[in-house]
């Protein structure tokens, strides 16, 4: 209660109904490369030229990702445990490539006073220039001399960086949020003194031995933290990295996974239920997909093209709406040709096929997951709880530590009543009626005595999800003129 102390006028705030319960987001997706460069850490990513700048070439399945819908995307690099990042030592202080492996090999780097000078002529501070080349392409100085060929494929150039480290040109602040590059640090955390001038190359880069699944096992660590990520994926992920993908998925609980079918294997033969995971937590897809890039053609994993639909039809329908009888964008071939009889087989077993259709294009056909229990086993459903829990999750947090009684369980029925309420008008549940559509029940016959002493508040949900009409059947007779 409010303590007044004095006489006069105060003014006091009321709150308005129940705490409203936003909806999570659904269509961000993590995705698990071994991109050519770049930091370690998962980076939010939202087109193909931001891609290109901080990992270096455009992966395919990125590229199909955002041309088929997908807006958010978080990058994780995936390295070998035994890569080591190039770098050079100068003074007191370390050169370092951003992110290990043998790429950084190609960088060319430049110290110098900066261009900016104070009231005696003096340097500001100084000025850290760094250049990336392509590939077979041998680095050297391209800044202040002769143009010389060939011409660095990216360069950065960072001027009046300073060592006090409260100014906002600190130079660790500075390429921490500019570089996607290069990174320095000081041996002396107190060194007032910039490093001395520098023109040259970093060594003793490797990418290390080839990647196994225990080499994404820390990234997955790191992307647990990553609250808004909603779908999972690494493009042309071996079984043993299939599995730590349900399993991650399985353990964080609000994602799905989507897996990739080998190449060069024949749809048919493929058991993935078997092989790889039973779970509700993923869905599988096949063939690969033929696309056109620069006029080559390329087989690329379907799963970006396909996560890339996943957020589209989240966007223009909804999580309930299966991503399925949808364009794949960009693709101009299948490795296989799967026809309805060879799909009389995939479905049942848990396979997604992707199919050609004559005057409808290359459409993604299924919409099932790994699960093999019927309650679970179409790929919409299992969203759609997962955004529900996720949301109610997020937006009853307030409630942790409250008074647990009556006043309490009227708020928290209420807001969730009010957030499958919304649901329900948006076409998201099945039935005429909110009644019929979903319950929530928060009371005494919901918990016990021994739950409130405990300090439990236990709230019953229930919903009616709407199925795909996997299976349509016309029945057509003709009706005799009766006389």
């Amino acid at each position: 209660m409010p303590e007044y102390l004095h006489p006069g006028v105060y003014i006091e705030e009321i709150p308005r109904g129940p705490r409203p319960i936003e909806g999570v987001p659904t269509s961000t997706a993590g995705f698990l490369l071994a991109a050519e460069r770049g930091p370690l850490q998962p980076t939010r990513i939202t087109g193909d030229s931001e891609y290109t700048r901080w990992f270096g070439e455009l992966d395919h399945s990125v590229r199909g990702f955002f041309e088929n819908g997908g807006k958010r995307l978080v990058v994780c690099r995936v390295v070998s445990s035994s890569a080591r990042t190039s770098q050079a030592k100068i003074g007191d202080f370390v050169l370092a490539a951003m992110g290990p492996g043998a790429w950084g090999q190609r960088l060319w780097v430049k110290i110098a006073p900066s261009s900016t000078r104070d009231g005696k002529d003096i340097p500001v501070g100084f000025r850290l220039r760094v250049a990336l080349f392509a590939p077979g392409n041998t680095p050297h100085d391209c800044f202040d001399g002769p143009a010389l060929m060939p011409k660095p494929a990216l360069v950065e150039d960072h001027d009046d960086l300073v060592t006090e480290p409260r100014s906002i040109d600190h130079f660790a602040k500075r390429l921490g949020a500019d570089s996607a590059l290069i990174s320095l640090r000081a041996g002396n955390e107190s060194a007032t003194s910039p490093p001395p001038v520098f023109n040259g190359t970093l060594t003793d880069g490797c990418n290390g031995a080839p990647l196994e699944a225990a080499d994404y096992e820390p990234v997955l660590a790191a992307l647990e933290q990553e609250r808004e990520v909603a779908l999972v994926y690494s493009p042309a992920a071996d079984e043993p990295t299939q599995r730590l993908l349900v399993e991650h998925c399985e353990k964080v609980k609000f994602r799905f996974a989507v897996l990739d079918a080998p190449r060069g294997v024949a749809p048919t033969t493929l058991e993935p239920r078997r092989h790889i995971a039973d779970s509700a937590c993923a869905a599988y897809y096949a063939p690969w997909l033929e696309i056109q890039d620069s006029g080559k053609s390329h087989w690329v994993p379907p799963g970006g093209h396909v996560l890339g639909i996943y957020a589209r039809t989240d966007l223009e329908r909804g999580v309930h709406q299966a991503p399925a009888n949808a364009a794949v964008r960009g693709a101009s071939g299948l490795e296989f040709s799967i026809t309805d009889r060879d799909q009389e087989i995939l479905t049942p077993r848990g396979v997604n096929a992707i199919r050609a259709f004559d005057g409808r294009g290359i459409r993604a056909w299924g919409a099932r997951t790994l699960a093999s229990q019927a309650e679970w086993k179409y790929v919409n459903v299992r969203r759609q709880l997962i955004y529900l829990e996720h949301s109610i999750d997020e937006g009853t947090q307030w409630v942790v530590f409250e008074p647990n009684g009556e006043p309490l369980w009227a708020q928290v029925r209420t807001s969730v009543e009010q957030f499958l309420f919304a649901q329900w008008r948006s076409g998201a549940f099945l039935g005429a009626r909110p009644e019929e559509a979903f319950f929530v029940r928060c009371d005494r016959t919901t918990m016990t005595q021994n739950d409130i002493d405990s300090g439990q508040l236990i709230c019953l949900v229930g919903f009616a999800p709407l199925k795909p009409a996997e299976f349509v059947v016309l029945r057509i007779g003709h009706r005799l003129q009766s006389s």
